[in-house]
């Protein structure tokens, strides 16, 4: 196949994807070709707070297979949540959105650059409204 065949392959399943399921609003799509891993997906979610940020990224990553989770620290004041898994077809995509630094959420310990692997219900419990205690 083509490049271009292979970009309208992709550009397909993505927008058969994106029509069948009700996901967040999107603030960018970048589609790529990669030499290696052929075509490459990657969303960004509109939205910035800790608790929308994570609900985004679990409302794709529920859509997704071989699901991956990360925080990376991308300067000394905010962190991108990403989920990385597969469409339908097996392209790999890569969701993310940034929001603050807070080292009680993210840890002390969390350099700038430095990238770690969560786990899938810990951005569930961030997605989850907090009770405030009176």
């Amino acid at each position: 196949m083509n490049t271009s065949g292979e970009f309208y392959g992709t550009f397909g399943v993505l927008r058969e994807h994106l029509t069948v399921h009700e996901l967040p609003e999107t603030a960018s799509i970048d589609v790529c070709r990669h030499l290696l891993d052929g075509m490459v997906v990657t969303v960004q979610i509109g939205a910035s707070g800790l608790a929308d940020v994570a609900a985004g990224l679990v409302v794709w990553a529920d859509t997704l297979t071989r699901v991956r989770c990360v925080v990376w620290r991308a300067s000394g004041c905010s962190v991108h949540l990403q989920v990385h898994g597969r469409l339908p077809d097996e392209t790999p995509v890569m969701v993310f959105s940034g929001t603050n630094y807070d080292a009680e959420v993210f840890g002390p310990d969390l350099a700038v650059g430095e990238r770690r692997t969560i786990l899938l219900g810990l951005l569930r419990e961030w997605a989850a409204p907090q009770e405030v205690v009176a």
